[in-house]
């Protein structure tokens, strides 16, 4: 394993009877208990597969990650699906001990987890019971034959990048969910925890219901992540963010997909934000003084914990109603070849600017400017052959819109939001191709 050193771990090979031993919590901030029976029946078939093969060798099942917290509790950041599925076994086997049974009483697992919870118990009862040869030889030595290689660290940020670079069996952990499990340990109470919980893992579900219907399509029906449709309101709400803020500075982003690899740590370091006790700042005070909700502003500080939480909820509210809001209105978002990755970036860069106005003055002032905006935005389509993300990054950094948006009190004029375009020199196949955005450019009130 790569540079482990710098992980501060311990690495050893334990029983899952000396695991249990350990102060062991599934911390609330994990995913849901999501093994249906197709994991479980590999799982049993696997233990059935080593235990009749008359061998004294022990089943190992893979790595655990566990994070030492401040209160010297383990904390399952990868395994937790494993580990449940163990406790149920030992259940139906009748092994459960108070220890064992302590590592599970306090979680509070959602309505999916507990119907999985169920259905698993049902599933291992009924395996175990056609099975009694099997059942046997588990009652005999199951804690003490299955082991794991655990690896033990005291940093819970690189627990969960070490947990990204080794998870092979699924879908990596994202920067969304780093931030998330780092933000709600910084939370007071645990009440208050729960709820942020349920209110994220809504928005979640409402990804995975689309990312569901996409994979059932065909291929040349699939929707492009580059068009947009498919975007879950989490993802898309960090990824608007976290560009106003940057350009707002003039920063380059590095990448289109902001929860990329790539962009990882400069994603974690723009969100990761300040503990409010802990820096006597004169610019904390505002924070230290409010009752919520109150308006944010997107450049803000972030501060870790529940203000985090209220942050991103609040403009994930505001960017479904600026959305409502320009439906109404003639702007040709949708047109030949506006699913091509260039034609993505443009529409990235517009929104921003959109919603920056938005939240920087009001409504009746993106109803003023929303269509020099628009123009200000798309002149790089009618301009440019091919649009590369540098193409984006240039045109917002050269022209400081952004700053001048995020410092000035005054929203920009017209006059600043012009551009000239002629049309006359330009073949008749360029302008059907793009026919729907000149259409924009030739109307309405401002002379273009």
């Amino acid at each position: 394993m790569e540079n482990l050193d710098k992980f501060k771990k311990k690495l050893e090979i334990i029983s899952f009877k000396d695991l249990l031993e350990k102060d062991l919590s599934i911390p609330n901030y994990q995913r849901t208990y999501s093994w249906n029976r197709e994991n479980v029946v590999r799982l049993l078939k696997d233990l059935e597969e080593n235990y009749s093969m008359k061998s004294e060798d022990k089943v190992r099942l893979g790595t655990l990650i566990l994070f030492q917290n401040a209160d010297n509790e383990y904390e399952i950041i990868d395994g937790q699906q494993r580990i449940v599925t163990l406790f149920l076994i030992s259940h139906v086997l009748n092994m459960v001990d108070e220890k064992i049974s302590k590592v599970f009483s306090d979680i509070e697992f959602d309505e999916v987890g507990e119907q999985n919870i169920r259905a698993n118990y049902r599933e291992i009862k009924s395996y175990l019971d056609e099975n009694e040869n099997f059942k046997k030889k588990l009652n005999e030595n199951f804690l003490c034959k299955i082991e794991f290689w655990v690896i033990e660290v005291k940093n819970l940020e690189l627990a969960y990048q070490l947990f990204d670079s080794q998870n092979s069996r699924g879908l990596s952990l994202s920067g969304i969910d780093i931030l998330k499990a780092y933000h709600l340990r910084a939370c007071n109470y645990d009440k208050k925890a729960y709820e942020i919980i349920k209110k994220w893992e809504g928005l979640e579900k409402s990804f995975e219901r689309d990312f569901e219907k996409q994979n059932r399509l065909k291929e040349n029906e699939k929707i492009t992540f580059e068009g947009r449709e498919n975007r879950d309101l989490l993802s898309k709400c960090f990824s608007i963010l976290y560009k106003i803020r940057k350009w707002s500075r003039l920063e380059k982003v590095e990448d289109y997909d902001v929860t990329s690899k790539k962009c990882r740590d400069s994603f974690l370091k723009e969100f990761k934000g300040i503990e409010l006790n802990s820096q006597n700042y004169n610019h904390l005070n505002s924070f230290r003084s409010v009752n919520f909700p109150y308006k944010h502003q997107i450049s803000e500080t972030i501060i870790n914990g529940e203000t985090f939480f209220e942050y991103i909820f609040f403009y994930i509210n505001e960017i479904e109603k600026l959305e409502l809001k320009m439906k109404e209105k003639d702007i040709a978002l949708e047109y030949g070849g506006y699913k091509r990755s260039g034609d993505s970036y443009i529409r990235e860069m517009y929104e921003a600017l959109l919603l920056q106005v938005w939240d920087r003055y009001n409504e009746e002032t993106v109803e003023k400017l929303y269509k020099n905006l628009y123009k200000w935005s798309y002149i790089l389509r009618l301009e440019n052959t091919s649009i590369f993300y540098s193409t984006i990054n240039n045109r917002v950094i050269n022209e400081k819109l952004l700053l001048n948006i995020n410092n000035f009190p005054f929203p920009p004029t017209l006059e600043e939001l012009r551009v000239k375009f002629d049309i006359s020199k330009k073949d008749e196949k360029y302008k059907n191709n793009y026919k729907e955005i000149i259409a924009v450019f030739q109307g309405g009130k401002e002379n273009v």
